[in-house]
């Protein structure tokens, strides 16, 4: 029952490789104009382009969404070598 919860809480959406929208992220552990690389509950998630900036984080609903050019979307079923030490994280100790 609980992994079926988990794939319904997820979503990703790709407009015109313009705007993404993602739900299910439970950390964002770096990210520049380049690289955003973001946890979610299906394993961490690269995304490469140009311009990258995020226009809205809430941690608390798991929601992300990114604008700029987006070049690739890349999951990894491994974990951050890091985990526990997100960038927000960090910040809000």
């Amino acid at each position: 029952m609980e992994d079926i919860n988990v794939k319904n809480e997820n979503m990703l959406s790709l407009v015109s490789r313009e705007q993404l929208s993602l739900r299910g992220v439970i950390d964002v552990h770096s990210f520049n104009e380049d690289t955003i690389i973001a946890e979610t509950q299906l394993g961490i998630l690269t995304i490469t382009g140009k311009d990258l900036r995020i226009t809205v984080l809430s941690l608390d609903n798991k929601r992300l969404e990114i604008k700029g050019y987006i070049d690739s979307l890349q999951y990894s079923d491994q974990g951050f070598v890091h985990k526990g030490s997100g960038f927000f994280e960090k910040i809000f100790k």
